[in-house]
């Protein structure tokens, strides 16, 4: 797993500044929208570790990039063929520079302890799908396709409500700009 070097975050105990390291990892989520029985739904799986709702992921890879990563995570996780939406600005390629897809975003989570785990931090990388073959996807996990309706009843987490619902937006502003993985 690909891992930055700690950083320092401070914490007031007691009335005293603690300066705690933690590490930063380097991880991936793909949203993958598709259309099942004429319905706009998207794939979240339950986290087995933290009991939350999130789209597929996990962490990058010493060997890749951020995309590489999200690729094969959803080739690992799902099994299917999934279309990335391309957000890359038409940076014209040379010999020894490209252009990677780029995420919709990228979040920092704190990520609480678990178990033997210390405490650290996510680097996220996400990134936008889209499939038409949802009916493919196996999982190890709990997982399921929710329309806007059911995701507007679930209880998840602030940032991936804001998340799921751009997830949506996108997929008809941009789906036809996109690279088939």
């Amino acid at each position: 797993m690909l891992q930055m070097k700690q950083a320092s975050q401070w914490f007031l105990q007691e009335g005293e500044l603690l300066d705690i390291k933690m590490e930063k990892h380097i991880t991936t989520t793909a949203y993958i929208v598709a259309k099942i029985a004429g319905k706009l739904k998207i794939l979240l799986h339950k986290h087995k570790k933290h009991g939350i709702w999130l789209g597929v992921g996990g962490h990058v890879e010493g060997d890749e990039n951020p995309y590489e990563g999200t690729l094969r995570e959803i080739m690992e996780e799902i099994g299917i063929d999934v279309s990335i939406l391309n957000f890359t600005r038409g940076l014209t390629p040379s010999s020894i520079v490209s252009e990677m897809p780029l995420p919709y975003m990228i979040k920092e989570e704190k990520i609480p302890r678990y178990k033997n785990e210390p405490a650290h931090y996510h680097i996220d990388f996400i990134y936008f799908g889209t499939t038409d073959t949802p009916n493919k996807v196996y999982m190890d996990e709990e997982f399921d396709w929710f329309s806007q309706d059911e995701i507007d009843k679930l209880n998840l987490e602030k940032d991936v409500k804001f998340v799921v619902s751009a997830a949506f937006k996108n997929y008809f502003e941009r789906s036809s700009k996109h690279e088939k993985i």
